[in-house]
C-alpha cells in the first residue's frame, strides 16, 4: 500500500476475514497516506498499528448500534499502540496529517478522519 504500511496490517483479523481475503475498502489506502504523513511528522518513528479495518461481522463491530458510524469498518480509523512521549507527539501532529478525531486510551490512540461525525479530541 505505502512505504511503511502494508495491506496485511490493515486487514481485518477476524476468522472469516482471514479465510476470505476480500478486497479492502478504498478508504484504507487514504488512511495509509495519512499515516505516512503522520510518521513523517513524528520524525520518521515507526507507528505500531494495533487495529485498522474491521469488517461489520468483527466482534468489536457487531455490538454497535445499527446505522451508527462504523469508523473502523469503513477503513477510516486506525488504532496505534503507543505510550510515553511518542503518544503525545502523535497527538500533537495527527491533525496536520489529516486525522479529525483522536481518542486517548491506556493502550494508545484511536485516530480517524470521519467527516460526518462531530470532531472529537481527547487527551
Amino acid at each position: 500500500m505505502t512505504e511503511h504500511f502494508s495491506e496485511r496490517e490493515a486487514r481485518c483479523r477476524c476468522d472469516p476475514c482471514r479465510r476470505r481475503q476480500l478486497p479492502l475498502p478504498p478508504d484504507v489506502q487514504r488512511t495509509a497516506r495519512r499515516l505516512e504523513k503522520l510518521r513523517e511528522l513524528v520524525g520518521g518513528r515507526p507507528l505500531k498499528v494495533s487495529s485498522w479495518f474491521r469488517c461489520r461481522e468483527h466482534p468489536a463491530e457487531t455490538g454497535k448500534r445499527p446505522g451508527s458510524l462504523h469508523r473502523h469498518s469503513t477503513g477510516r480509523a486506525v488504532d496505534i499502540h503507543c505510550q510515553g512521549e511518542l503518544r503525545w507527539r502523535i497527538m500533537e501532529q495527527a491533525r496536520k496529517a489529516g486525522f479529525l478525531n483522536c481518542g486517548h486510551y491506556r493502550w494508545g490512540l484511536h485516530l480517524d478522519w470521519v467527516r460526518d461525525a462531530p470532531p472529537h479530541w481527547t487527551g
